[in-house]
Order: structure tokens, then sequence, then C-alpha cells
């Protein structure tokens, strides 16, 4: 059963140059059959459905070298779903090229344990720890609502902050306005589990049901 989303705000904790929690799971969604259903809350409300975002685990395969690779699929509102594969590997997440030879890095190396590093022309750098208020009307009561914040930027780009939380990755981003308001543009509303990627997203009363298991650390 989907809880009711309620307004609360992510709130930085003191120390925001402290490096983030040393946990076991990636920063990233890696469980096979988790769904995760964003919407971008600063669009009007008519639009927000129309342009909701559905990633979900397909596959997770252990690589020789210590890496794992991760299959995900993502569907924008009714359009047509497509895959993108990400390797993660010693805390990092990198997202694979269709050939499979470069990686794009999303997370370094020892995240969140670092402070600055750069992709392309964006440039990023650890805020600090901060806690998702939001959660508690999203998630269960056993996952990690701590995480870690991110600035990034570049030239031409309005700044954005995002928290990413263990074993879900990004869970809200925030964009600097030019008046200087943060606003969020991209939100976790729905989590779940799915035995099968739905080519449309999923609606409130269809959200998934969490599944608990005994296999999965938590």
């Amino acid at each position: 059963m989907r809880r009711a989303l309620l307004p609360a705000s992510l709130v930085l904790l003191a120390g925001c140059q402290q490096p983030g929690p040393a946990v076991a799971r990636p920063y990233a969604a890696a469980e096979e059959g988790l769904t995760l259903v964003y919407i971008n809350p600063s669009l009007p409300q008519e639009q927000q459905a129309a342009k909701r975002l559905q990633v979900r685990v397909d596959k997770v395969v252990a690589r020789p070298d210590g890496a794992t690779v991760v299959f995900k699929t993502f569907t924008v509102g009714l359009e047509k779903p497509f895959q993108a594969l990400f390797v993660l590997k010693d805390g990092g997440v990198g997202l694979l090229s269709p050939d499979g030879k470069n990686e794009a890095v999303m997370l370094p190396k020892g995240f969140p344990e670092t402070d600055a590093w750069t992709s392309g022309p964006s440039s990023f750098r650890v805020l600090g720890r901060g806690s998702w208020g939001r959660g508690a009307a999203v998630l269960p009561e056993d996952r990690a609502m701590d995480g870690s914040w991110v600035e990034a930027r570049a030239e031409g780009a309005k700044p954005v902050r995002s928290l990413y939380l263990p074993g879900l990755g990004e869970v809200e981003t925030d964009e600097l306005q030019p008046d200087g308001r943060w606003v969020t543009v991209n939100l976790l509303t729905q989590f779940g589990f799915t035995d099968m990627p739905s080519a449309a997203p999923m609606a409130p009363a269809e959200a998934p049901a969490h599944k608990r298991s005994a296999k999965r650390k938590r």
C-alpha cells in the first residue's frame, strides 16, 4: 500500500563539511525488481504525471573484477522505455557507454568519503550529511533516510543539489533559481518492488508493495 505523501523539508545536518555515513550499501538502486517513481514538483499539477519518471532495476550482475553491473529500465510518462547500464565499484557509480568501453562518473570511488570531483563539463562537491524528511512518507521504516548532499555546477546551467541515500541513490534534487531560492525539480514519490517492468508510469493506487526478504541485507 502506498503511503500518503506528506509535506516535509530536507534538513542539512550539522557539520556540513563532514563526510557522509560509511555504509556497505552503494548510493544507488541495485536490487532486482526495485522500482522507483519520480516527479518534478515544480511543474504544473497537470504536467507532473505526463513527465513522471519510473526507474526499475531489471538485473544485477557481478563482474570478475569485483564490480557490479546494474541493468535499469527508464520510462518517462507514456514514452517508450529505454535501458541503461551502471557500474558499481568501491562506492563509485558510473554510467556505462552503449559500447561498454567507457564509464561516465556519477559518483566517484570512495563516495561519500570524498570532497570533490569532475565528470565531463560538470564539477561536483559533497556538501555534507543530510536527513530526508520526506522519506517517512515514501520509504519503509527499515530504509536509511540519512545520506549525503552533492552540489553540481556546469557552465551555462543552474546549480543543483541532490541528496543521495544508500541503497537508492538520488531521492531529491533542488535547483537554484535566479532569485536565490532552491526549488525541487526531481523528487522520489513511490518505492516498491515489481516482478515485471512497466511500460507506463504507475498510478498512485498501483504503487508496488514493499516485499521484505530475509536474504537482503539492510
